[in-house]
């Protein structure tokens, strides 16, 4: 029986078709270098000179891994532009909301998990 264990996840998403790029989970509270990593990957994975053609939005939340500045600092090299959504409000992220309670629809709730692993 699932324990209710708690799962960080941090994620990634391409807006023009809405799939995911990549994600980082762990059992552990994700750090800015966890978020880091993200980035890099995630730019790695879609653009394949490493680096975005442009800037692009990188829209994040409020969290402390989030704002730091040795997390900022990499998406600037990558030419991402750092926006936070507005605290308390996450209708103003309703991508990644649904994209949340999709995974957790299709594929939490209905998988035999014992464990958080």
């Amino acid at each position: 029986m699932f324990q209710w264990e708690k799962i960080h996840v941090a994620f990634s998403l391409y807006y023009h078709d809405r799939g995911a790029i990549l994600c980082v989970a762990s059992k552990q509270p994700l750090l800015g270098i966890d978020i880091q990593n993200l980035m890099i990957q995630s730019v790695e994975t879609r653009f394949e000179c490493g680096k975005t053609p442009r800037d692009i939005q990188w829209l994040s939340d409020r969290g402390s891994n989030y704002r730091t500045l040795d997390t900022k600092q990499p998406g600037k090299d990558l030419r991402l532009a750092y926006c936070l959504i507005a605290a308390y409000r996450s209708q103003s992220n309703g991508m990644s909301e649904a994209f949340v309670g999709t995974l957790k629809r299709d594929y939490v709730d209905t998988s035999d998990c014992f464990d958080a692993d």
